[in-house]
């Protein structure tokens, strides 16, 4: 048995299960997440895989502080709940089928331009998405 991918995974899920419960007013705060006694390695890991993923899907249409096709990520998990941001970035257009307010004006502030589906994205990798775009710090920690 591989301990290490097991390990790997319990830390994410706990990474996760701590993010999810880290709501205050309809948002999710990752500035603030109490990290005690959970694994530095896996805190890490979590942010590695957001961070890669953030540069695999995200950079060619977002900046984390600027605008450039889309929106700037920074201030997203301010404006939205986690459940909205998850269901947008899988698929957009269904929100804006929907005439889901929120995704309305986003539609309208960026040209009408769609935003690409990715329904491949696990909810936990879009979570560590944004855990990496709000994170104070921009580089692994040794």
């Amino acid at each position: 048995m591989n301990y290490g991918a097991l390990f790997f995974l319990n830390g994410c899920i706990l990474l996760s299960l701590l993010i999810c419960s880290c709501k205050h007013q309809g948002s999710v705060y990752y500035k603030n997440i109490d990290t005690t006694g959970i694994e530095q390695n896996a805190i890490m890991s979590f942010y590695e895989l957001g961070q890669q993923n953030f540069k695999m899907y995200c950079t060619s249409c977002h900046a984390i502080s600027r605008e450039i096709v889309g929106p700037p990520l920074k201030e997203t998990t301010s404006k939205y709940s986690m459940e909205w941001i998850i269901a947008f970035t899988k698929n957009s257009s269904r929100l804006i089928k929907e005439k889901d307010k929120a995704a309305l004006k986003i539609y309208n502030e960026y040209k009408q331009a769609e935003m690409p589906r990715f329904e491949n994205l696990s909810d936990s990798t879009i979570m560590a998405i944004f855990y990496y775009i709000n994170s104070p710090v921009k580089s692994p920690v040794p």
